[in-house]
């Protein structure tokens, strides 16, 4: 990664990402609560269906309108458009060879 992507996805984070951070809903947080009667949740939607997995990305409009489908109505509502304007900085970005530490903290 060129210093310059670095510096455009650390504004990008600074500018749309961080101020997220406040947001409650996005954080889930550990409050003691008295035990519930039961571990079953209702959900408000039936069972995922084959369209749920599907994605459209035809072009970066479909992307974006993908991204901003899954997160319509929640704190990231409009934040696919925003991303996908900031992916063409790095259609040269070169991988290293190197897998990240990070990647194995997620497992």
């Amino acid at each position: 990664m060129t210093r310059r992507q670095r510096r455009a996805l650390e504004r990008f984070f600074r500018r749309e990402l961080l101020p997220l951070s406040a947001r409650e809903e996005i954080w889930r947080r550990e409050e003691a609560q008295e035990p519930a009667p039961s571990y079953w949740v209702v959900r408000d939607r039936g069972p995922l269906r084959r369209a749920d997995f599907e994605l459209r990305l035809d072009d970066s409009d479909a992307i974006a309108e993908t991204l901003d489908g899954f997160w319509r109505g929640g704190p990231l509502e409009g934040l696919g458009r925003r991303f996908v304007a900031l992916s063409p900085r790095f259609r040269d970005t070169r991988l290293d060879a190197e897998v990240s530490a990070f990647v194995y903290e997620m497992f």
